[in-house]
């Protein structure tokens, strides 16, 4: 299993982004998660929807979660969490998009 960001557009079509196997989402993006306080990173796990209203509160977490990840000099974590950051920032709530991350 894995965790990944789904984007699905107006029509039904979906696009995937990977972001991380469920062990080292659960061993590395939860223990940052948890040793910063992140509820929306502690719940992608199993599973969540963001919308328009909950974007800039998740990008601050993941902002948050990629300083954690640069004290850990580990740059496929930051690399990898980037991808999901611009993925979360083209989403275009307006045009009938929609998010889950789990």
């Amino acid at each position: 299993m894995s965790v990944a960001l789904l984007i699905k557009d107006a029509s039904g079509e979906t696009s995937l982004v990977p972001v991380a196997t469920e062990a080292t989402y659960g061993a590395v993006w939860q223990a940052g998660a948890k040793a910063l306080g992140l509820q929306w990173v502690e719940a992608m796990q199993f599973g969540v929807h963001v919308g328009d209203e909950d974007r800039a509160e998740v990008l601050e977490e993941l902002r948050m979660l990629r300083g954690w990840f640069e004290a850990s000099g580990d740059p496929l974590l930051i690399e990898r969490l980037g991808f999901v950051v611009a993925a979360l920032k083209a989403v275009r709530f307006d045009m009938g998009e929609t998010v889950s991350i789990g």
